[in-house]
C-alpha cells in the first residue's frame, strides 16, 4: 500500500512540475496579462506566472527569464519590469553565495540612499555656515553689517556642525541685522570713509531726509531742513554735493511760495495757476520772491544769489511758467500719497508702505533742476539726479525693512554701493551671496523653508575633516557626486561612455597629509587626504531616484547581486573641504535605474573605468590614529 502511495505522490509532483502547455496555458490565461501583438505578462509580480514560465527555459532568475522570452513572437515580459521574484532556483544544493546574492536588499539600499542624500545636503550646509563664520571674522564690511549674526556664530564656535540646533537663534539674529541695516551702513561708512566727502555727504543727507519723512515730517519740510542742515553750503567739501544743496534751496524757495492756505492741501491746486500767470500778477510774484530770498547763495561766488539770477530774467519771466506748472502737477501725486497715509493713520490701520511718498517726493524735488535751468543757475542735472537717486535708494531700503522685503533690501544695498562706490567688488559679491541667504532665512515661515534656503545657497563643500587631520583612518565610506567614465559589457562585447550621479559604498583606507603653500609673504598650511577605496556595492540608481523623489515609500525589490560592484579607487581629499576626486575601476552593478514601479537590470558582467568628483561621507569609522 505504501508503495502505491509513494508512486502516486511522485506522479503528482511530476505532473505539477513537468512541462504541459495545455494545462499551463489554461492556468496562465487566468492570470494577469494584456493582449496585443503578443500576450504580455505585465508585472512579473505573480509567483505562479513566474514558476510556470520558468519550466520552459534554462533561466535562474527574472532577468534571464526576460531574456529567454525576448525572441518569443507570442509571449513577452517587459524588460524593465519590477519583479519581486529574484531567483527561481529552489534546489537545496544551491551555494551560500547565490543565497546571499538573492537577498532582497531594496529597503537597505533605499534607506542608505536616503541617508546619503540627506547627509550630502548636511555636509554642504555645514561648510557654508563654517565659511560664513570665517568671512564674518575676516571681512570688516560683513562684520559691521551683520553684528548680531557674528555674535551667534561666535557663541556656536567649534560646534558649527550643530548649526541646525541654533537655526531659530540664527534666524532672529539675521532678522535683527537686516532691520538695523541702515544704522549698520551709517556706522560702516562713517568708520571706513570719513575722508571721502563724495561718499559720506550724500549718504548722510539721504539718511537724514529718510528719517525726517518716516518720522512724520512733510517731504517739502524735510527737503527744506536738509538744505539748511549746515549754515554755510561751503562747509560741504564735495563741490558736486554743494550744487545738490543749491538745487534743494531753489526747490524750497518755490515750494514755500506756492503753499496753499487750505489745510487739506500743502500746495495750491493746478487750476489756480491761471491767476498767478496773469502778467501783472507774475511780475509781483517775482518781486516778492526777490525781496524775501535775494541773499540766498546759489553758487560759489558771492554775487551768485537768487536775487541776481532772478534779475537776469526779469524781462523774460515767461520762462518760469512751464516749470511751475510741472511742479504743481507732480505735487498732486505726492499729496495723494500723503493723504493715503493720513487716512490709514486716522483709521488705526497699519501703514504697510511709505514707498509712494518717498518716490513721489524725490520726483518732485527733481523738478528743481528745471526751475534752476529757467533761472539760468549753473546746476548740473547729473549731480542732482545722482544724489536724488541715493536719497531714493535709502528711502527704498527703509521701505524694504518696513515691509520685510529682505531680498529687495539686499538688491538695494548693492545698488547703493554701486552708486556711491563705497565698497570693493569683492564686498559686493559677499553681501549679495550672504545677504541673499540671510534674507531668505529671515523671511522663512517654517523649518522646511529655512532648510530650502540653506540648500539653495550652500556650495559643494563640507566637513569630513577627520581624514585630513589624522595620520590614518579606516572607515565604511560612501561618495556622492558625478562621474564620467567608460564601460564595457562582457556579454554583449560593447562599450560606451557613461556620465551621471555616482554613489559607491565600501571601505576606505585613508592617510592625512599637511601641505604648505606660500602666498605673498604668508605661508598657508592646508590638510589633504589620500585614500584607497574598495567599493563593495553601488547604489547609484537609488540615490539618483532619491535626489528627485523623497516621498515614495514602496520600491520594487532588488537583490544584493544586483547592486554588488567590487572595485578599487585612489581618492584624493581636497584641502579644507570634504570634496574628493577619485579614479579607478569596478565591476557591475547590474541595477541601472529604479523608480516607483520598475527596475532596469543589465545582464552580463560589466567593467567600467571611472573618474569622479564627490562629497566624501564617512559612515562608520573603524580605526583612527591622530597626528
Amino acid at each position: 500500500m505504501k508503495y502505491y502511495i509513494i508512486i502516486l505522490i511522485i506522479c503528482q509532483r511530476f505532473i505539477c512540475y513537468s512541462q504541459n502547455p495545455y494545462y499551463d496555458a489554461q492556468e496562465l490565461s487566468k492570470l494577469n496579462y494584456q493582449i496585443g501583438n503578443q500576450i504580455k505578462f505585465q508585472t512579473g509580480q505573480d509567483k505562479e506566472i513566474f514558476e510556470i514560465c520558468m519550466k520552459y527555459t534554462n533561466a535562474t532568475g527574472y532577468p534571464s527569464l526576460q531574456q529567454e522570452f525576448s525572441g518569443n513572437p507570442f509571449i513577452s515580459f517587459p524588460i524593465n519590469s519590477g519583479s519581486s521574484i529574484t531567483n527561481a532556483n529552489t534546489s537545496p544544493n544551491k551555494s551560500l553565495a547565490s543565497s546571499i546574492g538573492g537577498l532582497n536588499v531594496s529597503n537597505v539600499a533605499d534607506g542608505l540612499a536616503k541617508f546619503l542624500v540627506a547627509r550630502t545636503k548636511q555636509e554642504l550646509s555645514i561648510t557654508f555656515f563654517d565659511k560664513f563664520k570665517e568671512e564674518l571674522n575676516t571681512i570688516p564690511e560683513l562684520r559691521l553689517l551683520f553684528p548680531n549674526s557674528k555674535k551667534v556664530f561666535d557663541a556656536i564656535d567649534t560646534e558649527i556642525y550643530m548649526y541646525s540646533n541654533y537655526l531659530n537663534l540664527l534666524r532672529e539674529a539675521f532678522k535683527k541685522d537686516l532691520d538695523n541695516i541702515l544704522v549698520s551702513l551709517d556706522t560702516y561708512i562713517v568708520k571706513e570713509h570719513s575722508d571721502k566727502p563724495n561718499i559720506i555727504e550724500p549718504f548722510s543727507a539721504g539718511l537724514f531726509y529718510t528719517n525726517q519723512v518716516k518720522n512724520g515730517i512733510h517731504p517739502a519740510e524735510a527737503a527744506s531742513n536738509l538744505s539748511k542742515r549746515k549754515g554755510n553750503v561751503e562747509d560741504y567739501e564735495s563741490e558736486d554735493f554743494r550744487k545738490f544743496i543749491y538745487a534743494l534751496k531753489v526747490f524750497d524757495i518755490f515750494s514755500q511760495s506756492l503753499k496753499s492756505t487750505d489745510k487739506a492741501k500743502y500746495w495750491i491746486p493746478s487750476d489756480s495757476l491761471n491767476l498767478l500767470f496773469d502778467e501783472t500778477t507774475l511780475k509781483i510774484y517775482a518781486g516778492l520772491l526777490y525781496q524775501k530770498h535775494k541773499e540766498v547763495r546759489l553758487g560759489n561766488t558771492r554775487n551768485q544769489t537768487f536775487g541776481y539770477f532772478l534779475t537776469e530774467i526779469k524781462d523774460n519771466l515767461e520762462k518760469l511758467k512751464e516749470p511751475i506748472r510741472t511742479f504743481i502737477g507732480k505735487s498732486e501725486e505726492l499729496q495723494n500719497s500723503i493723504k493715503s497715509i493720513k487716512e490709514k493713520k486716522s483709521n488705526g490701520d497699519k501703514i504697510d508702505s511709505y514707498f509712494g511718498v518717498f518716490s513721489s517726493s524725490t520726483k518732485l524735488i527733481g523738478e528743481s533742476k528745471v526751475l534752476a535751468n529757467a533761472l539760468e543757475i549753473p546746476i548740473e542735472a547729473d549731480s542732482l539726479d545722482k544724489y536724488l537717486y541715493v536719497a531714493n535708494l535709502i528711502s527704498e531700503i527703509y521701505t524694504d525693512i518696513n515691509e520685510a522685503r529682505y531680498n529687495a533690501l539686499v538688491l538695494d544695498i548693492v545698488s547703493l554701493s554701486d552708486t556711491l562706490n563705497f565698497a570693493q567688488e569683492v564686498f559686493q559679491k559677499k553681501i549679495f551671496k550672504y545677504g541673499s541667504f540671510v534674507a531668505n532665512v529671515a523671511q522663512a515661515e517654517n523649518s522646511d523653508q529655512v532648510q530650502a534656503a540653506i540648500e539653495a545657497i550652500a556650495l559643494p563643500v563640507g566637513s569630513a575633516s577627520i581624514k585630513r587631520k589624522t595620520i590614518s583612518n579606516i572607515s565604511l565610506n560612501a561618495y556622492v557626486g558625478l562621474s564620467p567614465g567608460g564601460e564595457f559589457n562582457g556579454q554583449t562585447g560593447t562599450g560606451k561612455f557613461v556620465f551621471g550621479v555616482y554613489t559607491p559604498v565600501g571601505v576606505a583606507f585613508n592617510w592625512g597629509k599637511e601641505v604648505s603653500k606660500t602666498k605673498g609673504q604668508k605661508t598657508i598650511e592646508k590638510d589633504v587626504s589620500n585614500s584607497l577605496f574598495l567599493s563593495v556595492v553601488d547604489i547609484t540608481a537609488f540615490s539618483t531616484f532619491r535626489f528627485n523623489d523623497s516621498e515614495t515609500s514602496e520600491l520594487p525589490e532588488v537583490s544584493l547581486s544586483n547592486i554588488f560592484a567590487p572595485g578599487l579607487y585612489y581618492v584624493h581629499g581636497m584641502a579644507n573641504i570634504p570634496v574628493s576626486w577619485g579614479i579607478g575601476a569596478q565591476l557591475g552593478p547590474q541595477l541601472r535605474s529604479i523608480d516607483s514601479t520598475m527596475t532596469t537590470i543589465e545582464n552580463g558582467v560589466t567593467f567600467s573605468g571611472k573618474f569622479f568628483i564627490a562629497v566624501d561621507i564617512p559612515i562608520i569609522n573603524f580605526f583612527t590614529k591622530s597626528k
